[in-house]
Parts: C-alpha cells; sequence; structure tokens
C-alpha cells in the first residue's frame, strides 16, 4: 500500500491543434521522463496539419499514449474529452507547444503522499522563438519558496491561474464533477477559482531550473487570442466571472473562508475588480457602455454593491458607465471631451451624476492625504534642521485638508445609503 501511495499514476493531457513545428519537442519531452508511471492523453482537436501523423507515429514506438480525436470544438472541450476518460490519481496539462525538463513530474512525486495536498505546482520559465531560453527565461508568475503552503484568499491571488505547469489531485476534481466551461477563453480563471477553492494545501516546487518551458507568442495560439483588443475576450470574461460567482454561492466558498454566508468573500471583491479592469483595458469603444451594464447587474445579482463601493475607484465606475466617467475626467481637466463614436446606450450626463462623482473623487482624496499624513509622521519625511517650521506647517495644513475630506466621506455615505 505504501508503494502506491510513493507511485501514482499520473495522466499527462495534451489538447492538440495544429501544432506539427512544435509538437516533437513536446512529445519527446513527455515521453523521456525520469517517471515512467505515465497516462499520456493527446487530443486531437480536428488538426488540419500533420499534427495527427505525428501523434500516430508517438503511439506506436509509446504504448502509454492514448489518442483521442475529436472535431475542432476549442481548448476546453479538448481537456474535458481527456478529463472523462483519465484514470490516473494526478493530472498534469501540457500545452502542445510547450515541453517539460525530463525530471519535471518525478521531483513531484513525493509530495503526492501527503494527502492534504491537492495541487503541486512547479517552476515554468518562458521563452519565445528565435531568442536563447537564458536571456527571455524568467521565473514566471510571481514565483514563491518551495514549501507546502495553505489556500487562502491570498494564495488565490498571487499565483499564477493556468491548468498547465501543475499537478491537479483527480479524485478532488471528480468529486467536484468540475470541468472547463466550453466555448469561453480564460477558461483557466474559472478551473483554478474554482478547483482551488476546495482545497485545502497547495505544494511549490521551486527549483533553480525550469522545469516546465512555456513558449509565448505563437502565431495562433489561444494566448494570441486573450492579448488581442476584441469583443469577444471582454464579454468572456465577464461571463466566466459570473460563473465563478455562481460557482462561490452554490458551492458555500464564502464559509470556507471564515465569512458569513451573506458576506461577500475578499476573493469574490478582487475578482470582480479585476475583471473590471481588464474591461477598461481591453475593451472596443463600441461595445464599452454595453460591457459595463453586464458588470453593474453582476455585482448587484450576487450582492456585491456594498463592498465595491468601500473602493472609490471601483465606486466611481459603477455609478456611470467608462464614456461618462472619461467626459468627466476631460471636464475636470478643463479639456474639451473628444468627440468618439459611442453605442445608443451612451447614458446622458446628468447634474446627478456630477455631483456624485465629485463625491466620490473627494472620498479617493481623503484615502490619499489620509496616506500621506502616515508618511508625513515618519521622521524620514522632513529635515529636523531650519526646515523644521515649515514642514509643520505642512503637517498642519494636512491635518486640516484630512478632517474636511472625512466630513465630506461621512456625508457622502449617509447620503448613499439611506
Amino acid at each position: 500500500m505504501k508503494q502506491e501511495i510513493f507511485n501514482p499514476l499520473v495522466s499527462v493531457i495534451v489538447p492538440i491543434y495544429n501544432v506539427a513545428l512544435y509538437l516533437d519537442d513536446c512529445l519527446t519531452s513527455i515521453c523521456n521522463q525520469t517517471y515512467k508511471k505515465l497516462e499520456i492523453i493527446c487530443v486531437d482537436d480536428g488538426s488540419t496539419d500533420d499534427s495527427g501523423k505525428i501523434i500516430d507515429k508517438y503511439a506506436e514506438m509509446d504504448e502509454r499514449i492514448k489518442i483521442i480525436r475529436q472535431k475542432n470544438a476549442g481548448l476546453s472541450a479538448a481537456r474535458n474529452a481527456a478529463l472523462d476518460v483519465a484514470v490516473g490519481e494526478w493530472v498534469i496539462g501540457v500545452d502542445s507547444d510547450d515541453y517539460l525538463s525530463v525530471n519535471a513530474i518525478e521531483n513531484c512525486i513525493p509530495h503526492t503522499a501527503d494527502e492534504d495536498v491537492d495541487m503541486i505546482r512547479f517552476n515554468v520559465w518562458d521563452f519565445a522563438d528565435g531568442f536563447p531560453e537564458k536571456r527571455l527565461g524568467n521565473a514566471y508568475f510571481n514565483p514563491i519558496a518551495t514549501g507546502k503552503y495553505k489556500v487562502t484568499e491570498a494564495l488565490l491571488q498571487r499565483t499564477n491561474v493556468s491548468f498547465w505547469g501543475k499537478l491537479w489531485r483527480r479524485s478532488l476534481l471528480e468529486s467536484l464533477k468540475l470541468r472547463f466551461p466550453l466555448g469561453l477563453i480564460n477558461e483557466d480563471l474559472y478551473f483554478w477559482y474554482c478547483m482551488m477553492s476546495h482545497s485545502k494545501y497547495m505544494y511549490f516546487e521551486n527549483n533553480e531550473k525550469a522545469l516546465y518551458y512555456y513558449r509565448r507568442g505563437r502565431v495562433g495560439s489561444i494566448m494570441e487570442q486573450v492579448y488581442k483588443r476584441t469583443d469577444k475576450k471582454t464579454l468572456n470574461l465577464l461571463v466566466i466571472c459570473d460563473l465563478i460567482l455562481e460557482w462561490y454561492k452554490g458551492h458555500n466558498i464564502r464559509q470556507r473562508f471564515g465569512y458569513e454566508m451573506e458576506t461577500p468573500s475578499q476573493a469574490e471583491i478582487s475578482l470582480v475588480e479585476y475583471v473590471y479592469r481588464c474591461m477598461l483595458r481591453d475593451c472596443p469603444p463600441a461595445l464599452a457602455d454595453e460591457a459595463w451594464f453586464i458588470w453593474k447587474n453582476m455585482i448587484d445579482k450576487h450582492a456585491l454593491r456594498i463592498q465595491i463601493l468601500q473602493n472609490p475607484w471601483t465606486a466611481q465606475h459603477y455609478f456611470m458607465p467608462p464614456a461618462v466617467v472619461s467626459a468627466m475626467n476631460h471636464f475636470y481637466e478643463k479639456k474639451e471631451a473628444p468627440k468618439t463614436t459611442t453605442s445608443p446606450t451612451t447614458t446622458v450626463i446628468m447634474k446627478s451624476d456630477i455631483e456624485m462623482l465629485s463625491k466620490v473623487r473627494l472620498l479617493s482624496s481623503y484615502n490619499r492625504l489620509l496616506r500621506y499624513y502616515r508618511l508625513a509622521q515618519l521622521k524620514t519625511f522632513f529635515s529636523w534642521g531650519e526646515h523644521r517650521k515649515k514642514n509643520k506647517e505642512k503637517k498642519a495644513c494636512l491635518k486640516k485638508m484630512i478632517r474636511r475630506c472625512r466630513d465630506i466621506k461621512m456625508e457622502f455615505w449617509y447620503q448613499l445609503f439611506n
């Protein structure tokens, strides 16, 4: 029984679509792993190049390879098809244009004996075609020290959300009946939040050398679509966010993190703020108001309004769509608003909107002044010689401004909730 614990079967999932140029490197790195107890599941998602022939060649040489062929349905469908037939105790995803170090899986196996650990992550280095790996190689996505970590809300937001480059405990995945959402990009974000919200601990194997090599900048890759400024990307991210919030509600995740059932977790709030920042960055102007309306309704639907309004930045954007906020920025800077083509749903700027935005801006000013005042209390902020009198005046001025902003803040919240 002890031998089985330390020698688990690992299912390696490789979704494949038109990657004939890179597939040899990927499959060679998997087949040559020093840990041999593997189940290699290759899903040909309707490739139109020579990818299918390359898979067949490797399947003849290595009996551990299983091939699934299907019509092109996307990355999520390919991964789901592999998860449906996987029998390993642990699952690892490898994108077909990436590759592993030969000892990647073996380095993680000792940690699979810990029954509290539900995910094992190792060091990932990124590279691009045409550049030496040492030149572009970086420890990818905020590396942390080697060790076992309790899964907390902070850890959820600190670690990268990719499915690849990690070992996942399949028994937990199957007990949750978790699969990737079909027809959407940013599917890894959904899988990460749903899976890790039920995990007890993760283990991070931070080697000096990379165990997973992630290829950047490949033409036609999924990530190329993600980084493009497209309508699909923005609206997909909003859908993914809504699905995650639904999962949290349906599986009592708030209580798992120590909150009352009616109190949103910090993980939910941070996710909603992150999604809106991405929306502002990537959403085409013609779709901005529609995306804002969906985001605002999602906040109300999941009862996040009070928490969202505690952040001056999100409070400002909650009350008015991007077009109005942009116009107000020009108004306050005494510049002429730019002439842009907006969608028919663009909100008209009302006097009440201007007053509300003014109060939100003052609330933000209060928070900034408070930080300045705390900084002013440090000796390093002052020159304690001949400029002492001048700095005392500066400190008194700050105190006066903070008192004024504090009064405005109290008035703002009173009007908002009464």
